[in-house]
């Protein structure tokens, strides 16, 4: 059975703590289902919505994979909570617990699909596109969460539009803080 995209985002607000809005959700799954088949990795999982999300929008698409270090203060056990989000919604999911940089050098390319929605500072998402841009298969698809927030410590917005300026790739719309290109 083929969930709707309302349905997915339905099932992955279901968990504890997500931190995208549904509509950005929506367009991250669109995003998601639009790109080839293959593998799909999210650096900065948290609780695991977003995951549980784009990897039922790429249901027999290809693997999904989950990196996080889960080092944040609170709540505790985010780890744990992630794991239930995923069993609860029926997806199967690999979890590296590591940083970006250090799952980079372990998870080969050429990747499907990259959402991006780890440390939202300049050095980290620069360091991430530089990291998982390339790995990308031609036709794959990048997306960022967090692109549209104006606060100090979030610096997306800036390292996609240097990134972009430099190696400008289809862009796939941006829906409230969500954004995504298509690798040419």
């Amino acid at each position: 059975m083929t969930l709707s995209i309302d349905e997915i985002v339905g099932i992955a607000f279901r968990s504890k703590g997500s931190l995208i809005h549904r509509g950005a959700l929506a367009h991250l799954c669109r995003m998601a289902q639009g790109a080839p088949a293959g593998t799909g990795v999210e650096i900065g999982v948290y609780r695991g919505s977003s995951l549980v999300a784009w990897s039922l929008a790429r249901s027999g698409m290809g693997e999904s994979i989950g990196v996080d270090n889960w080092s944040y203060p609170d709540p505790p056990n985010l780890k744990e909570h992630t794991e239930e989000n995923l069993k609860q919604a029926g997806v199967t999911a690999t979890l590296y617990d590591m940083d970006s940089e250090d799952a980079a050098a372990l998870i080969p390319g050429p990747l499907a699909f990259v959402h991006i929605d780890a440390n939202h500072t300049l050095a980290y998402v620069r360091k991430d596109i530089e990291l998982w841009a390339p790995k990308l298969m031609r036709g794959g698809v990048i997306a960022f969460h967090d692109y549209g927030r104006t606060r100090a410590d979030i610096q997306v917005r800036q390292a996609v539009d240097e990134w972009q300026a430099r190696e400008p790739w289809a862009c796939l719309g941006e829906v409230l803080t969500t954004i995504g290109f298509r690798k040419p």
